[in-house]
């Protein structure tokens, strides 16, 4: 275990990470006591602690800048008090992978307001009854838990208490692109980006888009070129400036097949 130190918060990777945020990593040094924290000087939106040894979330000075706090695979089982004093613009919460056992433990984070952002997957406490529920009623203003997004609807229930259910689509966008544009890329960490495919050209279509390939004539399978009614025609039911498949495919051999298919194309006199 290594003493989270000033020389170790100096020593540490500093940078802009991919939503133009400063980031100061503390990963993986299996630091046990969150601790000497204004040593960063209040420098950084992004802290990552992931992969360390932490047990309690407590020993922050006031830090106004910090936005994001990335405590993932530790051992945090407790939440210190006042976190919103020391940390008051505090939004996202990562906590995936600790040992918060109880719904009591979450009590805390009721308190920070700023707070839109959390995740307690793979923590104890998600097996509880009511588990999601519960934290939306803490916490009412949270807009993505456990990287799904909260559908903010009031429901009246049990003679008029006020409910919220989730798992839905957001009703009301908040805030800019750019805090949605954030959010999805502290929810994206770990996972792969997916490559889009409805843009690719299907299998049976030509380069110009369309199915088949037939000679003039717009009717569902031919495929043509359609026939503009009252337009010009070159004599064989097609509009000037319409090339047959023939034609086509000439233009796209070289100049040696050129001469080869212009010949083929001869009829005899």
């Amino acid at each position: 275990m290594v003493k989270l130190s000033a020389e170790l918060i100096e020593q540490a990777a500093q940078y802009t990470n991919p939503v133009r945020d400063r980031e100061l990593d503390l990963r993986g040094y299996k630091i046990p006591v969150l601790e000497n924290l204004g040593a960063t000087l209040d420098q950084f939106d992004t802290v990552d602690f992931s992969d360390n040894e932490v047990r309690k979330l407590d020993g922050f000075p006031l830090l106004k800048r910090l936005k994001t706090l990335l405590m993932n695979n530790n051992r945090i089982c407790r939440i210190g008090e006042n976190l919103e004093q020391s940390l008051p613009s505090l939004r996202e919460l990562i906590l995936t992978s600790n040992n918060i056992q109880e719904l009591g433990d979450l009590e805390p984070l009721a308190s920070v307001k700023t707070l839109s952002l959390l995740s307690l997957l793979r923590n104890p406490v998600t097996n509880k009854k009511h588990y999601r529920l519960y934290v939306i009623h803490k916490i009412p203003q949270i807009r993505v838990l456990d990287f799904q997004k909260v559908k903010l609807k009031v429901h009246a229930r049990d003679g008029g208490a006020a409910g919220e259910e989730e798992d839905g689509p957001v009703a009301r966008r908040r805030g800019s692109h750019q805090e949605r544009h954030r959010q999805s890329v502290v929810a994206g960490r770990g996972g792969a980006l997916e490559r889009n495919a409805a843009g690719r050209t299907h299998p049976g279509t030509t380069r110009w888009g369309r199915r088949g390939g037939g000679r003039g004539g717009g009717g569902g399978g031919g495929g043509g070129r359609p026939h503009v009614p009252g337009g010009r025609s070159d004599g064989r039911g097609r509009p000037h400036g319409t090339r047959s498949s023939r034609q086509r495919i000439i233009k796209t051999l070289p100049f040696s097949s050129f001469i080869i298919c212009t010949f083929w194309d001869e009829k005899p006199h």
